[in-house]
């Protein structure tokens, strides 16, 4: 299940269930990436880019063990990646 910001309808959401959410992809969102994208578990494919707002840490994602891709490009994220990026053993794209 993919959840895309530019293209969700509102009977979309309604039907989108949260803990089987794969996929996020969005671009020019304001804020930080919430805390509480670490509960999605299941989320392989998370591209976020171009946000808006002042500089945060890089989100915890350590949880997310079935990540496969993860692109964060312009995304105001300040600091050094964590070190548990590497030991997400199905991370291929980042």
């Amino acid at each position: 299940m993919w959840l895309i910001k530019q293209s969700v309808s509102r009977s979309q959401t309604r039907r989108c269930s949260l803990p089987r959410l794969r996929h996020i992809q969005g671009s020019s969102l304001e804020g930080t990436i919430p805390a509480g994208i670490s509960a999605l578990t299941i989320l392989s494919d998370l591209r976020i880019s171009d946000s808006k707002g002042t500089e945060f840490d890089f989100p915890q994602l350590s949880t997310m063990k079935s990540m496969k891709t993860l692109i964060l490009r312009n995304c105001m994220i300040h600091g050094n990646i964590p070190e548990y990026i590497g030991e997400l053993k199905k991370l291929k794209n980042l």
